[in-house]
Parts: C-alpha cells; structure tokens; sequence
C-alpha cells in the first residue's frame, strides 16, 4: 500500500527567542480511497448530449506519467480526472464549473488521431478556471481535463452545454 503524508501548518511557524524552544507537531496518517475511475485519460468517462449537470470528484487522484500538466498564472494542475467527447456533428460545447472550496482548472484537447495517447493531444485552448465554450468538428475526438490548482481536490459540479451549429444559409 502506498500512505501519503500531508505536513502542513495553521498558521505561520517561527522561532521566537532562544534556539532552546521546542514545539509540537501534529502527524495525522489516514490511508487513501480508491482513485476515480477516470483518473487515467485512457479510462475518460464519454460525456453525452443529455447536458445534465455531472458531478466530479477528483480527491485521491494522480497525475499520470506523461500526461500534460499546463501552467496556468504560476499554478500546476494536480488530481486530474478526464471526460471525453467524440462529436457528432459540428456544435458548440460549453463547460461550467461551479465550486466554492477551490478553483478547478480545465483544459481541453481535440486528439488528432481518436485516441487517448498524450502525442496524440494538441491543446485546444488556453486554460481556463471557470468556463470554457468552443466550436467543435465533426467525428472528431476531445478530451477534458479537470485538476485542482496547486494540489486542491474536492468535488464540484460540470455543466456541459451542447448546440448544434447551423449550416449557413448557402448551404445547398
């Protein structure tokens, strides 16, 4: 088994007068839950056309070797999970996320040949925290990335928004 250990301090830690002071540490050791089933991009859960709010949870999960792991304003992506959404027609997608305890970061990818190698991934867009909106292709594969900023996992809520783009008018 593997057992995570998290030293971290309520307030800030100083040594006030002679070197002689001694204080308390508190450890804290619990063993970790199972990862999500979407922690690797190879197990990306397929979003659908339903819109329904999801709800992610990335607490427990890793990042994987060799997966892309984009700066965005000096904070790395940690505790990602994956969706993927192969569309079927020309659309525009929309991604909501809506969390008070921490700033999720999301990017997105179109996979150049359908499938769930990191070579295969070229960024779609810039990062994002909170929302993101794009026009996608036809029969083309994507994937969604969503991590915690500077380590934070807890759960929030997706909102996938999905229209189809109409033909232009000439189009006959």
């Amino acid at each position: 088994k593997t057992y995570y250990i998290k030293v971290f301090s309520t307030g800030s830690i100083a040594t006030y007068g002679p070197s002689s002071y001694t204080g308390y540490v508190s450890l804290n050791i619990s063993t970790i839950s199972s990862s999500p089933a979407n922690d690797t991009i190879a197990n990306a859960i397929l979003l659908s056309q339903s819109n329904n709010p999801i709800t992610v949870n990335n607490q427990y999960s890793t990042l994987q070797a060799g997966e892309n792991q984009l700066y965005f304003k000096d904070s790395d992506i940690f505790n990602t999970v994956w969706y993927k959404y192969i569309a079927p027609s020309d659309q525009t997608i929309t991604f909501e996320t809506f969390n008070r305890f921490f700033s999720p970061i999301l990017n997105f990818y179109e996979s150049s040949d359908g499938t769930a190698n990191f070579a295969s991934l070229k960024p779609f867009r810039d990062t994002d925290f909170w929302s993101m909106n794009f026009t996608l292709k036809a029969n083309k594969t994507y994937y969604l990335q969503i991590g915690g900023q500077n380590n934070a996992s807890n759960s929030l809520q997706l909102n996938v928004y999905i229209n189809q783009v109409a033909p232009p008018a000439n189009d006959n």
